[in-house]
């Protein structure tokens, strides 16, 4: 079974509830038989989801630590 998708050659316009392509060789049938269809987050695998959101986590607790203890140290270096 063999998918295409219209795509505008030239410049593609919006007026209205209606979509023009004006210029070069105007709509022209693409084929989409091997583009991914719909997204589906059951697709994504758990492990790596989750790696990546704790990675991002730690890069940013990282630096709000690092920005704490300068703060500390610039506060007792103001007391004496």
């Amino acid at each position: 079974m063999s998918r295409f998708l219209p795509v505008c050659d030239g410049v593609l316009t919006s007026q209205g509830a209606t979509l023009q392509c004006t210029g070069g060789a105007g709509w022209i049938s693409v084929d989409a038989t091997y583009m991914p269809g719909q997204f589906d987050i059951n697709q994504l695998d758990k492990g790596v989801c989750a790696s990546s959101f704790a990675s991002g986590f730690i890069m940013i607790a990282s630096i709000l630590l690092v920005a704490r203890l300068v703060s500390v140290v610039l506060k007792a270096i103001r007391v004496f």
